[in-house]
């Protein structure tokens, strides 16, 4: 497929009791596009070792409905950077903040169907990459060594296969 073209392999793994430290050593990045509405708190083993990833220079890309997991957990909430609140649906095309990120800097705005997300949003070292309307919509931040980076986008295959996303 296209990423595999471009040198990137996934594997998927919907336990998150198997997400272990030992498990995480053969990755460079953990891409999490995941609603656990069962869950209220952020298991600690998942948690801690998610965490030792990303502060030991690991990427964790989380996607869309990853900021309605664990709705009680408040470092779940610190590690996103926001928390789902509520959404509509429409067409619309985010607008870029930072046109000069490396995320950013040759990326075109499009146009597509998706959950228009409202968010309670923290304040830290979150640095915005895109917006729709007022609503942040797209950020990276450092955390340790690694990198976090969160998009509200993708909610089905209208965005997902949309010739600008991917």
């Amino acid at each position: 497929g296209p990423l595999a073209r471009r040198g990137i392999v996934l594997d998927w793994e919907e336990n998150l009791e198997a997400v272990t430290p030992e498990l995480l050593d053969d990755y460079d990045c953990v891409v999490m596009y995941a609603n656990h509405p069962d869950l209220a708190e952020v298991p600690g083993q998942f948690s801690a070792a998610l965490d030792a990833f990303i502060r030991s220079g690991g990427g964790f890309a989380a996607l869309h409905c990853t900021s309605g997991c664990f709705m009680q957990s408040p470092e779940w909430l610190h590690l996103v950077g926001a928390r789902f609140v509520s959404h509509g649906a429409e067409i619309f095309a985010q607008q870029v903040v930072d046109a000069n990120h490396q995320i950013t800097a040759e990326w075109t705005p499009f146009e597509t169907w998706d959950e228009t997300y409202v968010q309670s949003h923290v304040k830290d070292d979150r640095h915005l990459l895109t917006q729709r309307d007022d609503e942040p919509w797209c950020w990276v931040r450092p955390y340790g060594d690694g990198r976090i980076f969160y998009t509200a986008s993708g909610h089905d295959h209208r965005t997902w296969t949309h010739p600008g996303w991917v």
